[in-house]
């Protein structure tokens, strides 16, 4: 809650969210809510119905999506949706703590002398030996090093795909973030909701939402293994770009992710049906493999 006062959020009144076709109730302080963006502003205080009712229908925004919202106006921040249930994820960690408990108390039995003795003697590092001068040839000139090899475009294509998306933004990251993300069997759930997020920061305007949900959709892709874990993931994303109205910005993240595995891609027959069905997406498909061309 950066740049207002928690008195003027304490004071103000709860601003009424219906959310999703079932119209669900959510409650945010109007003064946090105003706070993100103009359009959220002229949305609470403006001359809308919306500000006269103190509330405003969104039945076109899932739940989760607006949870992630609601969870970052309070704290600048939004976790990754959790696969598993919150009741098996306390039963995951406690479980872990127990061992993890179990184990402490086995090392703290244990002498120290006992524990010195099982440990293998530590050897000297060996120094390591200085390169050979390179030997001249039979004419006494000087032999040629080797080229080194030429790296290849698609490999740095995927280096521009790391690095160019990037986004500084001196947020914390926290660990369970990363391992739900890392450790998730449903990607491509993870994938469409931070572009979801993302979606509704555009559409108001909250840009500090709009770069926190970009880096997180970046750094998820980054840590995909699309060889490994399946292509059906990326072919939803690519879905959800180019059916729903999504900013160009977004469409080219997704674009750039393809071209970098279209080989992998290929291969899978869901992706070659939509790559036909959608001129669009082939076209900037094809402009962004051009780059891979040696």
């Amino acid at each position: 809650m950066e740049g207002i006062s928690m008195k003027k959020v304490a004071v103000s009144n709860p601003f009424r969210f219906f959310v999703g076709p079932d119209k669900r109730e959510f409650t945010i302080h109007s003064a946090l809510v105003a706070h993100q963006s103009p359009a959220l502003e002229a949305l609470v205080y403006g001359k809308f119905k919306e500000a006269t009712d103190c509330s405003v229908e969104w039945d076109e925004i899932d739940e989760k999506t607006f949870v992630s919202f609601w969870q970052y106006v309070y704290t600048g921040d939004y976790d990754t949706p959790k696969p598993l249930s919150t009741t098996t994820l306390n039963i995951i960690a406690s479980s872990t703590n127990s061992e993890k408990h179990a184990e402490t108390n086995q090392f703290d039995a244990q002498p120290v002398e006992d524990i010195r003795a099982d440990e293998p003697a530590l050897e000297p590092e060996p120094v390591p030996a200085e390169p050979e001068p390179a030997m001249d040839d039979v004419w006494g000139f000087p032999r040629k090093e080797k080229k080194k090899k030429r790296r290849a475009k698609r490999d740095m294509l995927w280096s521009d795909f790391q690095e160019s998306w990037r986004l500084d933004l001196s947020v914390h990251v926290s660990d369970e973030t990363c391992e739900i993300e890392k450790t998730s069997k449903d990607h491509g759930e993870i994938f469409i909701h931070h572009a979801r997020v993302y979606v509704l920061g555009d559409r108001y305007g909250v840009t500090r939402l709009m770069n926190e949900s970009f880096r997180k959709l970046h750094q998820a892709l980054v840590g995909y293994d699309v060889a490994k874990e399946g292509v059906s993931e990326v072919v939803a994303l690519l879905q959800f770009c180019y059916t729903e109205l999504v900013p160009e910005r977004l469409r080219q993240l997704v674009i750039h992710y393809s071209s970098c595995k279209v080989e992998t891609l290929w291969k899978n027959e869901e992706f070659e049906e939509f790559l036909e069905e959608y001129g669009s997406l082939s076209r900037a498909l094809v402009g962004s493999m051009l780059l891979r061309l040696d």
